[in-house]
């Protein structure tokens, strides 16, 4: 996926969609090594709006927001938390790390 950032610049990485109950949308944003532009977490607000309005589910669907980075230590997982304006739009993102069975868990 394409973003722009505050800085004016395009920055992109991978989306990837889970459904693992109808009401529930999982959705991994992981950080591409080629990525010139604003990484996914310097851009949060802004990528994971974008993300809404180009998956746009259902108002009653909750979306949990996760970002993976693959560090040379290891991958890494990250539960997204944003606060919702009045005006729908995001803000204030807070980041708490998931092992690998709290992933596997969201993910059904």
């Amino acid at each position: 996926m394409l973003y722009h950032g505050e800085s004016g610049i395009w920055g992109h990485c991978l989306v990837e969609l889970f459904r693992p109950a109808p009401a529930l949308l999982v959705v991994i944003l992981s950080e591409l090594h080629t990525n010139e532009g604003p990484s996914i977490t310097n851009a949060a607000a802004d990528v994971w709006t974008l993300v809404e309005v180009r998956h746009a589910p259902d108002p009653g669907t909750r979306v949990v927001r996760v970002e993976h980075w693959d560090w040379s230590t290891g991958p890494t997982w990250d539960l997204v938390t944003l606060s919702r304006a009045a005006d729908g739009s995001l803000h204030s993102p807070r980041w708490r790390r998931l092992t690998r069975e709290e992933l596997a868990a969201l993910l059904g």
